[in-house]
């Protein structure tokens, strides 16, 4: 698990992957109209240029999200093509899903609060940036062990009928009422709206938890 952080690490922030130095090491922004259009091409730094090294343009996501705000409609005639999910982000995906089963193993392992919330918090503190271990600490702690946030409700209403959500979600991403046209390069706007939907499938998901309706595999 290491090396492949270590791999992500070191390609991302030191590996000077653009000789002519105007995509500096480190830069993970969107490109385009960032920094006062000084980095035009530099969507998703290294990690792009490592896709385009091996999958080519012609094989990588072309609708990056980023493009709507940072190149309105592709006035301004920079490649924004970056997939999120690319090579690069398999060792940083790698090392989630090696965390996750550490939290999980946990759980199966130790029976006592106490003995799986200190592991946690241990795992959280050396990781430093592992803050999924304390957000997993406090929730348990809070809704398992002291029950004071009796089920995490409303929210596991929305893991009964995860399927469900996700599907429609996907068909619903570009219908009303869970989206709009918003004409606007802020991220306030995009926020709320996205605020909106996914405070619009919860109470769904209530509804559909309390008709005893479930989409299960």
């Amino acid at each position: 698990m290491l090396a492949f952080a270590l791999i992500y690490a070191m390609l991302t922030f030191v590996w000077h992957y653009d000789k002519s130095g105007y995509c500096p090491p480190g830069y993970l922004g969107p490109g385009g109209l960032h920094m006062n259009m000084t980095r035009l091409n530099c969507t998703g730094g290294a990690a792009h240029y490592v896709d385009l090294k091996v999958f080519t343009n012609n094989h990588i996501y072309q609708y990056t999200t980023s493009s709507g705000l940072y190149n309105p409609d592709g006035i301004y005639h920079v490649k924004i093509s970056h997939d999120p999910e690319g090579l690069l982000g398999c060792c940083t995906s790698i090392v989630l899903t090696f965390l996750g089963l550490q939290v999980g193993k946990i759980l199966i392992a130790y029976q006592q609060p106490v003995q799986r919330m200190t592991r946690w918090v241990l795992w959280g503190l050396v990781l430093g940036g592992g803050m999924g271990f304390i957000a997993i600490t406090l929730l348990y702690y809070v809704v398992d062990v002291k029950n004071w946030w009796k089920n995490g409700q409303p929210f596991h209403f929305a893991g009964m009928n995860s399927i469900l959500l996700y599907v429609g979600s996907e068909l619903g991403s570009a219908l009303v009422p869970w989206n709009v046209y918003i004409n606007s390069s802020s991220h306030i706007p995009h926020l709320a709206l996205n605020l909106w939907t996914a405070t619009l499938w919860l109470i769904i998901a209530i509804v559909l938890a309390k008709k005893k309706i479930f989409w299960t595999l």
